[in-house]
C-alpha cells in the first residue's frame, strides 16, 4: 500500500533512523580517536591535588574493580598487562 504524497523514507521505523544517525556521529567522530598512549605524548597529563596530601596525581586512572579482576584467564591476564604497560608508558600512575 502506498499512501499519497509520503515518502518511502519517512515509512522507516524510528529505530532504523536512530541507528542511521548514530552510525554518521561514530564515522564522523573516528578520526578524531587516538590510542592512549599516541595522544597523552603530545600535551601535559591533567592532574588535580588530593585534597587531605596536596599530592598531584592524574585525572583519569584505570581503576581496579572488576576491570582487571580476570582471575587465571591467561589471555585476559596478558591483555590487562598490556592495557597497564600503555597506560604507565604514558605517564599513567
Amino acid at each position: 500500500m502506498r499512501l499519497s504524497g509520503v515518502s518511502p523514507r519517512a515509512l522507516r521505523p524510528r529505530s532504523e533512523k536512530r541507528r542511521r544517525l548514530l552510525l554518521s556521529l561514530a564515522t564522523l567522530g573516528a578520526p578524531t580517536l587516538t590510542p592512549f598512549a599516541a595522544s597523552s605524548q603530545s600535551r601535559p597529563i591533567l592532574t588535580r591535588p588530593i585534597p587531605a596530601s596536596g599530592e598531584m596525581v592524574p585525572v583519569v586512572g584505570l581503576g581496579s574493580w572488576i576491570t582487571f579482576n580476570v582471575g587465571n584467564d591467561r589471555v585476559a591476564r596478558d591483555n590487562s598487562a598490556e592495557v597497564m604497560r600503555n597506560f604507565f608508558a604514558a605517564g599513567g600512575r
